[in-house]
């Protein structure tokens, strides 16, 4: 694999993936993983979408949104061919030669105490090289290997009976830094942007704009034959709505811990439209609630309509959200007056009452 001196010498790896679309035959980007001497791993899925460990704290992030992480420590610590076959807590017994795909191979068992993993892998008896390793009915072939910076690296990667599906691209000792597997920051807004979203409608009225936020949601959607997936407000759609929502709030100055006044906004209509004559696009139709705790309806509510191509994925993205929540916020600013005017007039008419009592 390059000698045990050059292995030992490697700091950190990155290993650029790409995964065989046998539909369209084409190598499609795939994600994009960091390793860091046993010590940290970071797994780049998409765009926006990331995870990763430092070591100590395991963490996922979605869009800026930090999300529930996985255990990725076996990850980083089990990062090379050094570490995965002579790394603490492993143990390999010597299984013997047997044919596989035809092919005669030197096979091992190894099993993982540390982590609680046991597979065979086998080596090609001329070469040395590792050509497959699994467990039960998961198997990897190694079908290819390249060369970089003195070391022997799998390039093509494939199924046990040898079909093609990863192709990686190996870059080793790039000098990568602890930073980039420490926990990355939440997504925030610039607040004097954010406050001139909210004030430049309200900055007459004499109550000042504080509210709770209460919820996103997705109101009972019927289904229908033009509304096909018609359930968009998914758990992690929902998480990234509400934490935008609410980071844009606290960024402008007008969410409240306490008060009077909710805040609310649910997915009241959701379409998808369905080919031919045209390319299929999603819609949908988003209400802006504000209420008054004892009130037994809401004191304002606005709609506003949100249209995109269903090639979108995922169907809501940090652009997306990032959109509907700015267009709460200008919503929240131009009820809020209106709000407290049926708020006067109500308050008017209970006093008229009163005095005629």
């Amino acid at each position: 694999m390059g000698g045990l001196d050059r292995l030992l010498a490697v700091r950190d790896m990155s290993v650029s993936v790409e995964t065989w679309n046998s539909r369209s035959y084409v190598w499609a980007p795939g994600p994009t993983r960091y390793y860091r001497r046993g010590t940290g791993f970071r797994e780049d899925l998409q765009r926006g979408i990331s995870q990763g460990t430092d070591g100590r704290l395991n963490w996922r992030i979605r869009y800026g949104v930090l999300r529930p992480p996985p255990d990725l420590r076996q990850q980083a610590e089990r990062w090379d061919f050094l570490s995965r076959f002579r790394g603490d807590g492993i143990v390999v017994d010597y299984v013997g030669t047997r044919l596989i795909r035809r092919e005669r191979r030197e096979v091992i068992r190894v099993l993982d105490v540390k982590y609680g993993d046991e597979y065979l892998a086998w080596f090609d008896p001329d070469s040395g090289l590792l050509v497959g390793q699994g467990e039960g009915r998961r198997h990897v072939s190694y079908l290819e290997y390249q060369k970089v910076a003195g070391v022997l690296v799998p390039r093509l990667i494939g199924s046990e009976a040898g079909i093609p599906r990863e192709r990686w691209t190996v870059s080793i000792d790039q000098g990568l830094s602890a930073d980039l597997f420490a926990v990355p920051p939440e997504r925030s807004w610039e607040p004097e942007h954010m406050s001139r979203i909210v004030n430049e409608h309200v900055a007459r009225v004499s109550e000042p704009v504080r509210v709770r936020w209460k919820a996103f949601y997705q109101a009972p959607q019927p289904m229908a034959p033009d509304t096909p997936n018609a359930i968009l407000a998914t758990a992690e759609t929902t998480d990234l709505v509400e934490a935008y929502t609410r980071r844009k709030l606290e960024s402008a100055g007008v969410l409240a811990r306490e008060g009077p006044w909710h805040l609310e906004a649910y997915i009241d209509r959701y379409y998808q439209t369905i080919p031919p004559p045209s390319p299929p696009w999603r819609q949908v139709e988003i209400v802006v609630i504000l209420w008054k705790e004892g009130d037994t309806q809401a004191r304002w509510s606005d709609r506003f309509v949100r249209r995109w191509p269903v090639t979108r994925r995922p169907a809501v993205d940090d652009v997306m959200a990032d959109a509907w929540t700015s267009e709460i916020l200008t919503r929240l600013a131009r009820g809020w007056p209106q709000a407290l005017k049926l708020q006067s007039g109500a308050d008017s008419s209970r006093s008229s009452s009163s005095s005629s009592r």
